[in-house]
């Protein structure tokens, strides 16, 4: 495989085209290093993705994408929504969207946002899956709404509470919502918490899945556990719980 050091516009050139056929049909071994080369091109690379992400038809799609999320390249910003927005072969759409969520560009995450909301079904799918990492102030207190609301997208919008508090600095303000959540809420709305908080930092989020563990609903003492066991300062605590589970019952 190709050595990625830096050469001149046309070096540089040959070795993309030569690592794509390696992202179709390599190996994972393979694969894996060819991305790596391509990463190691740094400001060369992200100059030429706006390119690639249009032009691309291939399964390199998917790494140049990813490429793009790695690197934070806020440049390609317009291709990516460009290429969204086509008619063309809609692949790589859960790698483009990340890419899009990776930077605190307002365009860009109203983009991914709006798509939670697309009536194509694979767009809708993928944006979901997607949105979280950064988002607006607008569209966290949207996220907590829908969760709150125990709708049919409470469990996606949790996953998204979710990749958002994985910035601890953003931690503690997502469970402090939270935790604010009406007295009395329904079992859809405590399983969406539930599901957000087992997947934050466990340190973080301990207090409220401890409280959680005695729900009166099963299917959230299970989660809260699930997400207590991940810390292993709480796994002495969740099998006292476990063998005693009557005292653990409301």
């Amino acid at each position: 495989m190709l050595a990625s050091s830096a050469g001149t516009p046309q070096e540089i050139d040959r070795r993309i085209a030569e690592l794509a056929p390696y992202f179709a049909k390599g190996t994972p071994g393979q694969r894996a290093s060819a991305y790596n080369a391509l990463l190691e091109l740094g400001p060369e690379l992200i100059s030429r993705l706006p390119a690639l992400l249009k032009e691309t038809e291939s399964a390199a799609l998917v790494f140049y994408a990813n490429a793009a999320r790695e690197l934070k390249a806020a440049s390609v910003i317009p291709a990516i929504i460009a290429r969204l927005d086509s008619k063309k072969k809609k692949i790589a759409l859960v790698e483009m969207l990340r890419a899009l969520t990776a930077v605190e560009d307002p365009k860009a995450l109203d983009f991914v946002f709006n798509a939670t909301q697309s009536k194509d079904v694979r767009i809708n799918a993928a944006a979901w899956e997607a949105v979280g990492p950064n988002m607006t102030a607008k569209q966290l207190e949207s996220m907590l709404k829908v969760v709150l609301s125990g709708s049919p997208q409470a469990l996606s919008a949790a996953g998204a509470l979710a990749r958002y508090a994985g910035d601890t600095s953003k931690t503690s303000e997502v469970i402090r919502a939270l935790q604010n959540a009406p007295s009395g809420s329904s079992d859809k709305v405590r399983i969406a918490i539930v599901t957000a908080l087992g997947q934050m930092d466990p340190a973080a989020a301990n207090s409220v899945l401890m409280t959680m563990s005695s729900d009166s609903n099963p299917q959230v003492r299970a989660l809260a556990l699930k997400g207590l066991v991940r810390d292993p300062a709480q796994r002495d605590v969740i099998v006292t719980t476990l063998r005693n589970p009557e005292e653990h019952e409301v």
